[in-house]
């Protein structure tokens, strides 16, 4: 995906990519499910909850990963801000991140997963719409906003998905869940990179074949695409976390 743009699409280098990944999945799941000691055991994915709690995690972070991914370029070559002061912006996130994360946690344990997952993917679908309202002279205050409003959303979803996860699985399987969340946590991250980043090569590709704009311009407009790309993501995800059945314990 990061080379759809160099390579094309209809290109033979990214159809025997696709080919390949196509073929080894089946390769993996087909040897998972006949191995003694599976490095995933397929059969928890039987659990409705395990598979949308997984699913919605994974998706969860590639938008995350958007905002981490694409904020740098938004600060230093459009505010043109030092790279050590953008750095010093960018701690808003993770530090709402980890203020917000205990609270996500107490809320899973009283009220389910629903309620703070859902509280915390709408705040990242919020997230997603104000970047597109991000311009060349943005207050920084408000970027400041944005980023907690992220790292919060983060630190609610993140812990009441993971508990879901975790409580899901048998408890011999605890080992197994924990290093699943990590698998999705890498899958999303590593997709939301990827998409990010071809997304937003080829919308800067067609405003600036379509008119005469900055490039500051050209970017904002590729900049705003792509989060909406991550709008239709987190909505996604909130409805798998919706069809997650409720723990009657």
């Amino acid at each position: 995906m990061n080379f759809s743009d160099d390579w094309g699409i209809k290109s033979c280098s990214f159809t025997l990519c696709v080919v390949v990944f196509v073929l080894m999945m089946g390769v993996f799941i087909f040897w998972e499910k006949s191995a003694a000691a599976p490095l995933m055991p397929l059969k928890l994915f039987h659990n409705r909850t395990f598979s949308l709690a997984n699913a919605t995690c994974a998706l969860s972070y590639m938008t995350q990963q958007l905002t981490a991914y694409l904020f740098p370029f938004f600060l230093i070559n459009i505010l043109l801000m030092d790279t050590d002061k953008a750095g010093l912006v960018l701690l808003a996130s993770p530090i709402a991140m980890m203020i917000a994360s205990p609270f996500g946690g107490d809320f899973s344990d009283k009220y389910g997963t629903k309620k703070p997952a859902v509280t915390g993917l709408v705040l990242i679908a919020l997230n997603c719409i104000l970047v597109g309202f991000f311009k060349e002279n943005m207050n920084i205050l408000l970027i400041l906003l944005v980023l907690i409003m992220v790292g919060a959303g983060n630190g609610f979803s993140v812990s009441a998905i993971n508990s879901a996860i975790l409580g899901s699985a048998p408890k011999e399987y605890s080992g197994v869940a924990s290093g699943m969340l990590a698998t999705m946590r890498n899958i999303g991250n590593t997709f939301g990179t990827a998409v990010g980043s071809a997304m937003l090569i080829t919308r800067q590709a067609h405003y600036a074949s379509q008119s005469e704009l900055s490039k500051s311009v050209i970017y904002l407009y590729a900049q705003r695409d792509t989060f909406l790309a991550g709008l239709g993501i987190t909505l996604f995800a909130i409805v798998l976390v919706m069809k997650i059945p409720e723990n009657k314990q």
